[in-house]
């Protein structure tokens, strides 16, 4: 993993490289700033090999981009990966839901530059290979099967034998916690999922930022 020092090394910006058995394969790059009238967007140049370091041109004739896109940085839920969304806050069961999109960008053969736009805020993956698009191994993406998003009430279970032997609430009356009382001891809700920035796995290369 080689930090490019990305748009004068600002903290803000950061760009990864990834290497996988010597070669650069996927470029990571994130832009922290939270701005929506697009003032803050950043253009990735990327450039693999190539004269200013003395090798020939080597970059790909396009890459594949991933995005993880948000309102702000500090948004918790309904972000999305790749156009995919894991809901909001309090209403996921942490299953991807909707359809993937991978942004294909053209490169400049005669330049050896791909441009790649990083929105603010947002963090793109950006894959230099077919290969590395895949995952490690070529192993199949599998889903597990979960009860908490058809059940979000009542999904607490007790021994029935304890229950019938047990002394209860001392012949109190109790307020009642069923869904939609008034009287509702406690709110229930879903847990929710929280983003982790990004996922990254994978390179070397010469690679600068422009501000747009």
């Amino acid at each position: 993993v080689l930090d490019l020092g990305a748009n004068g090394a600002n903290d803000f910006t950061p760009c990864y490289g990834f290497y996988e058995n010597g070669a650069p394969v996927r470029v990571g790059c994130i832009n922290y700033v939270t701005d929506s009238t697009g003032a803050s967007d950043l253009k990735v140049q990327i450039a693999i090999g190539g004269s200013g370091i003395g090798q020939p041109n080597q970059s790909p004739a396009s890459v594949k981009v991933k995005y993880l896109l948000a309102g702000s940085v500090s948004q918790k839920g309904n972000f999305t990966w790749a156009g995919q969304t894991f809901g909001d806050n309090f209403a996921s069961d942490g299953r991807p839901v909707g359809n993937i999109n991978i942004t294909t960008i053209p490169c400049d053969s005669t330049t050896n530059l791909c441009t790649v736009p990083v929105p603010a805020p947002s963090y793109a993956l950006i894959y230099l290979t077919d290969t590395s698009l895949n995952e490690p191994g070529g192993a199949a993406t599998q889903t597990f099967s979960t009860t908490v998003q058809t059940r979000y009430r009542n999904t607490a279970t007790i021994d029935q034998a304890v229950l019938a032997t047990s002394n209860g609430g001392y012949g109190k009356k109790l307020g009642s916690t069923s869904a939609g009382s008034t009287s509702a001891a406690v709110n229930m809700r879903t847990p929710g999922l929280v983003s982790v920035l990004a996922l990254v796995t994978g390179l070397g290369l010469l690679q600068r930022v422009v501000r747009r």
